[in-house]
């Protein structure tokens, strides 16, 4: 009995895990949960109440005398002993599966799964009880030596867990198979879409039933916004194949705009902006995505969604209101994950109307990113690889505005100075904190971050130059990744 009660135990333990979920949290939130554990939880434990509770509590009472062959035998009765088995793998199907797969809106067919993982791991044990029930029908109960029961069940708990391991591991293949995205896909026709089980919108409705082309749909092409005042400032940018060689002379086959690593378009806020695009010679086309900036859905460069690809030959012009200030930067989204490795991207600073001079004294844009040259990998910021000097005057107050290109995140650390980091992905800290100079920051792949400091007014003490070198070299082991070093006098 008291298994059987251990067993209703956890029973009421995942119900009441369940309520709880589901009175923390909003429906939506848990319903793939409930639907997943529900029935598998059912089923699994069902089968206690109904068939094993009340044969546990008639042996029970026979305990009261000398244990006869009959109700010995009443103890290996299959609906006394494979209910609880199917308790415990009902209870360890619901902990995996929370862990490791948890149910966000589980289709019929996925609800069902478990139910039927369930029933299939409870085929070998079920084969070896009823077995065994059927033998001592037929010759009674004979109690074996220990070391031959455990022989048995190490049998059945080893066929057991093969069977589990073989269902899972075919569940899983099929469903991988299941998963694999076609060679290529319409990205204009989006009938396959899925929207959660909600509401259709008006794309999936329309396209299921034929009208793809309905009179009251509006071209992408045509959500421009208001761009009929004249440009305030204009661009040209010409995307290219060059081979470039970086300051250690390690050279790179690139794709560019302009022929340059990491051309920088600089405006102030209102201004309309105007940016041709022209492709010379990239096959795959390009684009040109503004990469957290709100532009008009026509202006922003996702091939497919939003605009056509500019081919080779071909150009499009982008025109919109630059209305957040910040740091930004923009690249090409026709295979971004490419493209952008290979170096089609720059900066986008949106300046203040009054200009960036009225905070600082002075900035600099540096644009991290990994490359691949005939010398291996290296990380530069533009064409330096290698370590750079700026002079600036003590006192001074400077700007850093770094962009991280690669597809990784980055350490940083500004070395000898007390910093604040005021403005993470083109948005202003409010009441940033300064931090010391020991203090390393981490940037997420394409993230921005603007870092202020004061260049100190004291200088570092002399140094003999094998200690410079020194020095350098534990700072660059320090950082993990790459350092600004600052020159002064």
């Amino acid at each position: 009995m008291g298994i059987i009660y251990i067993a209703l135990t956890i029973a009421g333990l995942w119900g009441a895990l369940l309520s709880f979920g589901f009175i923390q949290n909003d429906w939506l939130l848990i319903e793939g949960t409930i639907k997943g554990m529900v029935p598998v939880t059912l089923i699994g434990y069902m089968p206690v109440v109904v068939f094993t509770l009340s044969r546990a509590r008639r042996l029970g009472e026979s305990n009261q005398e000398p244990l006869s062959s009959v109700t010995l035998a009443k103890t290996m009765d299959p609906l006394l002993i494979i209910p609880v088995y199917a308790a415990a793998f009902a209870s360890g199907i619901n902990a995996v599966s929370n862990i490791f797969a948890q149910a966000v809106m589980p289709s019929l067919f996925e609800i069902v799964q478990r139910p039927v993982l369930l029933l299939l791991i409870l085929v070998v044990p079920a084969f070896f009880i009823l077995r065994r029930y059927l033998v001592v029908l037929r010759r009674g109960f004979i109690l074996h030596p220990f070391w031959k029961r455990l022989i048995k069940f190490a049998v059945m708990t080893a066929i057991t867990a093969i069977a589990t391991v073989v269902v899972i591991v075919v569940n899983v293949l099929l469903a991988a198979d299941l998963s694999k995205l076609p060679e290529a896909s319409d990205m204009m026709n989006h009938h396959l879409i899925d929207e959660g089980g909600g509401t259709p919108t008006r794309m999936s409705a329309y396209q299921m039933c034929g009208q793809s082309n309905p009179s009251n749909w509006t071209e992408v092409a045509a959500l421009t916004g208001d761009i009929s005042d004249p440009a305030d400032v204009t661009f040209e940018l010409v995307a290219q194949r060059r081979e470039i060689t970086l300051a250690s002379g390690a050279k790179i086959d690139t794709w560019t705009y302009n022929g340059e690593i990491a051309p920088e378009l600089r405006v102030r806020y209102g201004d309309m902006v105007e940016v041709k695009l022209l492709n010379k010679d990239i096959d795959k086309g390009v684009t040109i995505h503004w990469h957290g900036y709100n532009v008009p859905n026509s202006m922003d460069g996702v091939p497919g969604m939003t605009q056509n690809v500019v081919k080779p030959g071909q150009f499009f012009t982008y025109k919109f209101r630059a209305m957040q200030k910040g740091t930004y930067w923009f690249h090409s989204h026709q295979q971004a994950a490419e493209q952008v490795r290979k170096g089609l991207f720059g900066s986008f600073i949106v300046e203040p109307r009054s200009g960036w001079k009225d905070e600082y004294d002075e900035q600099f844009t540096i644009i991290n990113h990994n490359w691949e040259t005939d010398q291996g990998k290296t990380m530069a910021f533009g064409t330096e690889d290698q370590m750079q000097f700026k002079q600036v005057e003590p006192g001074k107050r400077v700007n850093l505005k770094i962009i991280n290109t690669h597809n990784l995140s980055q350490k940083y650390l500004l070395q000898g100075f007390d910093y604040q980091i005021t403005s993470i992905d083109g948005v202003r800290i409010q009441d940033p904190d300064l931090l010391s100079d020991d203090t390393a920051f981490r940037l997420a792949s394409g993230g921005r971050y603007d870092i202020v400091f004061r260049m100190r007014s004291s200088q570092w003490p002399a140094r003999e130059s094998e200690d410079m070198e020194r020095i350098v070299g534990e700072l660059t082991e320090l950082c993990s990744s790459v350092c600004f070093f600052t020159q002064w006098h």
